[in-house]
Parts: C-alpha cells; sequence; structure tokens
C-alpha cells in the first residue's frame, strides 16, 4: 500500500509516505528543504515517482526512500542541476554530514539489499552531478590515524562457484566509480585471451562487462567460469575494482591509498 500526503510550500517539501512493510504499515517523512525556485520542479518529479513504487513494497527505512527518490531525479535527463545538487546536499546534511556514506548507514536498521540500494542510488546522484571530479571527503580514522599501520593483503575467494556475482555486485553498486576501469580491463582481456597461444582455453572469451551486465542466464558454464584461465583474472579483477572503490570512496588518489598501507 502507498499513501501519500504532501505538503508543498514555498521553502520546503515535506511528505508523508505510507508503505506496506512485512511487520505492517510504515510511515516515513520525506522533508527535503529547497530553494524557492526548485520546489515547482520537485513537486512534479515526487509525482511521478510515487508511480514507480511497488504497491507492496518493504521500505523501512526513510533513508531508502530518499536515497530512492533522488536517483530516481537523477535518472531523469531533465532534471536540472540546480534541484539534484540540493536534493544530493541535503541527503548528505541528514544522513552523512561528517561522516562516510558507508558508516552512516550501516548503523541503521536496514538490510545487505537495501545498503546496496542507498548506495547505488548515493554514487549514481554524485555522478550525474560532479562527473569523474574526485570529491573530497573526511577520512575515517582508519586512514588518518598516525597510530594504525595499515597492511594490504591480497587473498583469493576460495572454492567459489559463483565468484562473478561478487563482481556483478561491486559493479551494480559503484558503476559510476567502476565503469571507464572495467571498461579498459575488458578490452585488455578480450586482446590477451585472443592470443593464438592461449585462445583454445578461451572458447567464450572473456568478455567480463557482458557477463556482469546481462541477465544471469547468458553467462558461460560454471565449468567454464571456474576454469584456471577464467578464473584468476577475472577474481583478480574483483580485487581491483575493489581497490578503485575504495580510494575513490574515500575522496583519494591510488599513490595516497597505496602510502596509507605502512604496516610491516
Amino acid at each position: 500500500m502507498v499513501e501519500i500526503d504532501n505538503e508543498f510550500q514555498a521553502e520546503s517539501v515535506a511528505t508523508n509516505v505510507k508503505l506496506s512493510d512485512p511487520e505492517g504499515d510504515a510511515t516515513f517523512l520525506l522533508e527535503v528543504l529547497l530553494h524557492e525556485g526548485v520546489v515547482v520542479e520537485v513537486k512534479e518529479i515526487f509525482k511521478r515517482f510515487v508511480k514507480t513504487l511497488d504497491s507492496e513494497s518493504s521500505i523501512v527505512s526513510a533513508v531508502v526512500l530518499e536515497a530512492l527518490f533522488m536517483s530516481y531525479a537523477a535518472s531523469l535527463p531533465t532534471t536540472s542541476h540546480t534541484v539534484l545538487t540540493e536534493l544530493f546536499g541535503g541527503f548528505e546534511a541528514r544522513y552523512c554530514p561528517e561522516a562516510n556514506i558507508h558508516a552512516s548507514i550501516c548503523d541503521g536498521n536496514i538490510d545487505e539489499e537495501q545498503v546496496q540500494s542507498v548506495l547505488q542510488s548515493y554514487y549514481a546522484t554524485q555522478d550525474r552531478i560532479y562527473g569523474s571530479k574526485m570529491q573530497q571527503k573526511p577520512l575515517p580514522a582508519l586512514f588518518s590515524s598516525a597510530e594504525i599501520k595499515l597492511v594490504g593483503l591480497f587473498r583469493g575467494q576460495g572454492a567459489m562457484d559463483n565468484y562473478i556475482e561478487e563482481t556483478r555486485a561491486i559493479y551494480t553498486t559503484y558503476g559510476p566509480l567502476v565503469k571507464d576501469f572495467v571498461g579498459q580491463m575488458n578490452e585488455f582481456l578480450g586482446k590477451e585471451c585472443a592470443d593464438p597461444r592461449v585462445s583454445a582455453l578461451y572458447k567464450y572469451g572473456l568478455d567480463v562487462h557482458s557477463w556482469i551486465t546481462n541477465p544471469k542466464e547468458e553467462l558461460p558454464s560454471t565449468e567454464y567460469l571456474l576454469s584456471v584461465a577464467v578464473s584468476i583474472p577475472v577474481v583478480g579483477l574483483t580485487q581491483l575494482m575493489q581497490i578503485v572503490v575504495l580510494y575513490k570512496t574515500l575522496g583519494i588518489a591510488p599513490g595516497e591509498l597505496a602510502a596509507s598501507f605502512k604496516g610491516k
């Protein structure tokens, strides 16, 4: 069930959204402070957004609802830069004014799937506003305290039959942060597996980008994915994607991240 009670005022939008959830009805207040000139635009966007909500939605947190609205606005090519900037700025002010978004939402009462949804919405909106420009964020103590010495350790995933799902999850959640890197690496791997010396090992190629963006049913067989020639480069790519996500979400350069690891 979805019930909306809107109060669009001169400088703010206050909206009560009543949604059904597994334990009963929950009502959230979606309140966005805006400059007077963009209230009308936000009102129209919100009317369209409400129509996209599933009648049996299990949204159980205001942060999830607001993140979904923000990313919906970002997905519309007609949404003005001013509206997106204000929605994004308001979201940060409410949920992560000083801390990294990961630390903020992981403290909330939402499950892993909804955490992924919030992060996906957050970085999709950030990308629409700022593009590839690095966003400076306060570093967590783990990377800023002189008393902490970090050690980096690369390890395999062990006997995982579905390791490609981790790759897919990273790309789905942090697409704007890793899409260029994955595109470049996908091209590189495609050329490498076409080398006559090893091409016989790659009956279905190494099109990782296609594997993680198309339906699971279109994946090569598990036997093929678990072969050494395929799993080693793809697992390596997955680990490198994690590194790209780490330094970009911290707002630092790759060299700065490397310099953070000083433990012996």
